[in-house]
């Protein structure tokens, strides 16, 4: 069980992607997978890209969440600036953006911070047995 969870949620569309966000070239994916809650079968429940070269100062991310009445949930956003750990600010605002809202702020703390919020998702959404994957650049 993760310290941080999920406060609400609230269905949202969001806007679409820009074309400079898309095309750009992807830095890390982090993707949580865990026993699905109907099927147990273990499945992908919680996607995070970010994209972004390492010398832009802005940095792109996508969220895409597998909800438990079998839906799907996405959200994007972008932080920039120096200083701080974006990857998991950019996170925060993408997850924001899918309509989940968490009881604890985790922008800027750090990739550990970042793993165990998108772990909460996924247990707020019924799966158990979760992993966080970790690809990076």
């Amino acid at each position: 069980m993760t310290t941080n969870a999920v406060k609400s949620y609230k269905p949202t569309s969001p806007a679409p992607r820009s074309d400079r966000a898309r095309n750009a070239p992807l830095a890390a994916a982090h993707v949580v997978v865990g026993r699905h809650p109907i099927t147990s079968k273990p499945r992908e429940a919680v996607r995070l890209e970010l994209r972004g070269s390492r010398k832009s100062l802005r940095l792109y991310a996508f969220v895409r969440v597998m909800t438990r009445d079998g839906g799907m949930a996405i959200g994007h956003g972008s932080t920039r600036g120096s200083g701080y750990h974006k990857p998991s600010d950019a996170a925060e605002v993408a997850i924001e953006a899918a309509g989940y809202r968490m009881n604890a702020a985790f922008g800027g703390h750090g990739e550990a911070a970042m793993h165990e919020a998108l772990r909460a998702i996924a247990e707020y959404n019924g799966y158990t047995d979760c992993t966080v994957i970790a690809i990076e650049d």
